[in-house]
């Protein structure tokens, strides 16, 4: 692969490109419509890379690709509560580039309360989108990846994989689940030379942090060892630095990217501060 050319800066809020030999890649990211989702679309155009963005919201989905630029390949509904419009989805956004090398999922879902006040649909509600999700968009773009010999799929789990909160055991089961999913994946796709790794995202400014109070922001970033909460652009350059050549050594690693709110948190244990509910 040659080395990547000086990107697109004005695609990455963040700043200038971290040129990591992406350039003249193609890019599927679901949940592009997201904080994050969107920060790494932006992130990897900014690598060189052509970029389909998949989302439910139709509006909203072409704004972000409208922010892309030239980098744009195209825009997908997606729905991921339903297997039938992710496996549609994935091939339409082949055929949009010309073939994908770099895939994402970014979907987000999460249903608050006890184990006593949530209700079985409430599981079965979440676990439809973020572990069938998670599931059917990576076996579908793995599928296609496998058969042309080369592919990263990366998976945006989150920091309930890792930590238990009281008011999120939904969540925190849908995690895990996709996590370990991911880490199967992995190991199947792994001698077709498809590398499928996660990423578990901690406190990080968006739409979800924007329904809080500012004392309860205050309260999340004193939990975290490193101070403060974390950004979209920060989650979107481990993205885009694991999709590259550079961590072709990687398979199958969860990455946790949350401050070091992990750290003090043993497994098993309820964390010290519970999650606000918006």
């Amino acid at each position: 692969m040659e080395p990547a050319a000086q990107g697109d800066t004005s695609c990455r809020p963040g700043g200038d490109a971290l040129n990591l030999g992406l350039a003249g890649l193609k890019a599927l990211v679901a949940g592009a419509t997201g904080g994050i989702g969107r920060a790494v679309a932006l992130g990897l155009a900014a690598e060189g890379v052509r970029v389909v963005v998949a989302a439910r919201d139709r509006g909203r989905l072409e704004r972000v690709a409208g922010e892309l630029g030239s980098s744009a390949a195209g825009s997908v509904v997606m729905d991921f509560s339903d297997e039938s419009s992710i496996t549609a989805g994935v091939e339409e956004a082949w055929r949009l580039a010309g073939g994908i090398d770099i895939v994402v999922c970014s979907v987000a879902s999460n249903t608050f309360g006890s184990v006593w006040d949530l209700k079985r649909k409430d599981w079965e509600d979440l676990f439809r989108i973020k572990y069938m999700g998670t599931v059917d968009f990576s076996r579908a773009a793995a599928r296609r990846m496998v058969g042309q010999g080369s592919g990263v799929i990366i998976n945006l789990i989150g920091i309930a994989t890792d930590v238990l909160y009281p008011t999120n055991p939904a969540g925190g089961d849908a995690n895990l689940a996709a996590a370990r999913f991911t880490q199967f994946l992995a190991a199947k796709v792994a001698t077709a030379g498809v590398r499928v790794l996660g990423v578990s995202p901690g406190f990080v400014d968006g739409r979800r942090l924007s329904k809080f109070l500012d004392a309860e922001k205050a309260n999340l970033a004193a939990t975290v060892p490193l101070g403060r909460i974390g950004t979209p652009e920060e989650m979107a350059d481990l993205v885009t630095f694991l999709a590259s050549p550079r961590a072709g050594y990687m398979t199958g690693n969860i990455v946790a990217l949350d401050g070091g709110v992990s750290l003090h948190t043993p497994p098993g244990r309820p964390a010290a501060v519970d999650l606000p509910t918006p």
